[in-house]
């Protein structure tokens, strides 16, 4: 996916606090259309920051931010909610209505749109996030991965066709992590939605994104597919990151034992078939008659 392609782009932006804090400089990052990418950063890498002023909740003091090739500036706040949509890293950042079907009504409602097709909008963004049996339940009586899945139906019941999440999967358990991961993927290759995504958790990124940037002390130091990015493992570890379980396993085979294996798998299978790879041949048949035996 090419820059001149964005759906969504920054150029060169800079942000600081009152304080004179630089969280971000002349950072540019784009997504195009249908494209998921992730953000890859430790905490206070400017990370949160970058996607604030994606989604036109902070002005850059340097740079600019641009929307469908408009300027974010030259919308409207109920314009630019109904093209990009933002889900805040704590739900209770977010969630504000006493019942489920309260606050995902919130946004089409201030809309001016009838209350049918409000209703309508609410119901099939609970569906998609498998959440429509929690609709009338009280928003202090969900659990927390609940919690996260109707912040994310809020922003679907905009219609957004850019969906930016900062740390989706944090504080959820492994089974968790993968739903959500599973949720965003089917809105990315179904809805052919724009994915903005900010984590430092790389373990199921090598299924899901499509690009990467990492962020350091508020700055893009690295840009490319996930292959390209892991298999630099000194990029990688100067970020304060860590290449995914899998590679960081073939990695350590690699250099504590030699083992001859070509480059760094990110995924099990991947894995599996480079190991497959360097095994002998005479010991897989072996193995192949003795479990036919």
């Amino acid at each position: 996916m090419s820059k001149e392609n964005a759906i969504i782009r920054t150029e060169s932006v800079s942000f600081s606090y009152q304080e004179g804090t630089l969280v971000l400089f002349d950072a540019s990052v784009y997504a195009g259309p249908g494209e998921f990418v992730a953000m890859l950063a430790s905490n206070g890498s400017g990370k949160t920051t970058l996607l604030e002023i994606l989604a036109g909740l902070l002005k850059p003091q340097k740079g600019e931010v641009f929307v469908l090739n408009r300027n974010v500036n030259s919308y409207t706040t109920s314009e630019l909610y109904q093209e990009v949509g933002i889900v805040l890293q704590n739900p209770n950042d977010q969630l504000f209505a006493p019942t489920v079907h309260d606050d995902v009504a919130y946004g089409p409602r201030n809309l001016g749109l009838s209350e049918q097709e409000v209703a309508e909008r609410v119901e099939e963004a609970l569906q998609w996030v498998g959440a429509e049996h929690l609709s009338q339940r009280a928003i202090h009586q969900l659990s927390f991965g609940e919690r996260k899945r109707v912040c994310v139906a809020g922003v679907l019941a905009m219609r957004p066709g850019i969906l930016i999440l900062d740390e989706p999967t944090a504080g959820l358990d492994p089974a968790g992590e993968s739903l959500m991961m599973r949720l965003l993927n089917r809105l990315n290759q179904e809805n052919d939605m724009t994915m903005i995504m900010a984590t430092h958790s790389v373990d199921l990124l090598p299924l899901f994104a499509d690009r990467l940037y990492v962020l350091k002390n508020g700055k893009v130091v690295g840009h490319g597919t996930p292959d390209h990015i892991f298999a630099d493992h000194k990029l990688v570890t100067d970020a304060s990151l860590r290449l995914p379980y899998i590679s960081t396993l073939v990695h350590e085979l690699k250099n504590l034992d030699g083992a001859p294996i070509r480059g760094l798998p990110l995924t099990l299978i991947e894995a599996r078939r480079r190991i497959m790879d360097v095994i002998p041949a005479d010991v897989v048949i072996e193995r192949l008659k003795n479990e036919s035996s």
